[in-house]
């Protein structure tokens, strides 16, 4: 039998909980008190229920009856919107539900401290087009930043409004107690990969990667700060790094040298010192 999936392992979880909620008892009894408020006799087909939204929405009982399935749902960790669901829709199965099941699910999150409007514009423009939403901090609080305009902002971002790129934002992972770890480890290498390149549309490189190298012990001495050097300079860096190499060996250890020494400076120079500006919004 082969082994399931992290992933599919979670969804099984969360699963069970609704079993429990079905077996409970307490579906029937609100599945006739949400009936009674909205006047009907039979269960909602899946169109007849987001036609007749505007008419739950205006029913001064049906919010009191959603605050029931809220609190019912919290028991067995299903979102308030899946006992609804499940109580008024015709065989309603959680599998083709488009909304999250639980009440508690697996989340990325862009946090941000900066204050600095046409940044935070730009950062939650962009955190929206990869399907992330922004947190502000504040001290201790916490503020979800909601987007409404679906076009770029009208100022560019320039640099004096870019930040430096670690105090520009992090990525933070939510998961469930129960979520399964191996799980979790994916969703964090999702989240890593879209932080980098959350920062690429921001205008920041980064590297790509932060595998250790043992180049970046030897950057002094491969003068890696210079971006050219001399022949004579080149020459200082191959006998300070081949002492006892042979005449015959220098102009091969003379390239390596060179292409040592532009390896660690896109690795740990140019990162810190330009920046790639994002095209300018149509006009």
């Amino acid at each position: 039998m082969p082994k399931i999936t992290p992933d599919e392992r979670w969804r099984r979880h969360v699963l069970e909980r609704y079993t429990a909620f079905e077996m409970s008892g307490e579906l029937i009894a609100l599945r006739n008190e949400g009936l009674k408020i909205l006047g009907r006799t039979s269960l909602y087909t899946g169109d007849e229920w987001f036609q007749d939204r505007q008419k739950r929405d205006t029913s001064s009982e049906y919010p009191k009856w959603c605050e029931k399935c809220e609190m019912v749902g919290a028991r067995f960790g299903l979102a308030p919107w899946t006992v609804q669901m499940a109580c008024l829709i015709k065989e309603y199965s959680p599998d083709n539900n488009l909304f999250m099941v639980e009440s508690n699910w697996p989340r990325i999150r862009v946090v941000t401290e900066n204050t600095n409007e046409l940044f935070l514009s730009w950062l939650c423009y962009e955190a929206r087009n990869l399907g992330l939403y922004v947190i502000q901090k504040h001290g201790s609080s916490e503020t979800t930043m909601i987007v409404i305009d679906l076009a770029p902002p009208l100022e560019p971002l320039t640099d004096s409004s870019r930040p430096p790129r670690d105090a520009a934002f992090h990525m933070r992972v939510e998961t469930p107690a129960e979520y399964p770890p191996e799980a979790a480890s994916d969703l964090q290498r999702a989240a890593s990969n879209l932080g980098r390149e959350l920062s690429r549309r921001l205008g920041y490189q980064s590297p790509r990667r932060l595998r250790s190298s043992e180049l970046i012990t030897t950057a002094k001495q491969l003068k890696a700060d210079k971006s050219k050097l001399t022949e004579a300079e080149s020459i200082e860096v191959v006998d300070n790094l081949y002492p006892n190499h042979e005449e015959s060996e220098e102009r091969k250890l003379l390239k390596r040298c060179r292409s040592q020494k532009n390896q660690v400076r896109q690795r740990i120079v140019k990162p810190y010192q330009h920046k790639i500006k994002p095209k300018n919004p149509p006009a």
